[in-house]
């Protein structure tokens, strides 16, 4: 099984300037469809995310961050679990986008 954990959607930057750009997210599905083994991918929940990947099992959850909080309470934010198994004990959501 792979674990992916890129860049969020809007922070492609954030490995350093032209490491990741928005296209690799297009070449990264077309990747991962053909894949033959398992993955499970982590990212922010938008909707371009969601049509990219239409054919795969999104989840939608919510994580806190708390890394760089002092007050001790993190911030709640949304984010998507993308695989081509079902996840045990996770009920795969339909691939719509939130309004």
């Amino acid at each position: 099984m792979f674990y992916l954990d890129p860049p969020y959607w809007g922070n492609e930057g954030d490995y350093g300037k032209d490491m990741f750009d928005r296209a690799a997210f297009a070449r990264m599905a077309a990747q991962l469809a053909q894949m033959k083994g398992r993955f499970l991918l982590s990212i922010n929940d938008v909707p371009d995310i969601r049509a990219l990947f239409t054919w795969a099992k999104i989840e939608p959850v919510t994580t806190t961050y708390s890394i760089s909080n002092h007050a001790g309470t993190g911030t709640s934010r949304a984010e998507l679990l993308i695989s081509n198994f079902a996840l045990p004990g996770v009920r795969n959501a339909p691939n719509v986008a939130k309004t």
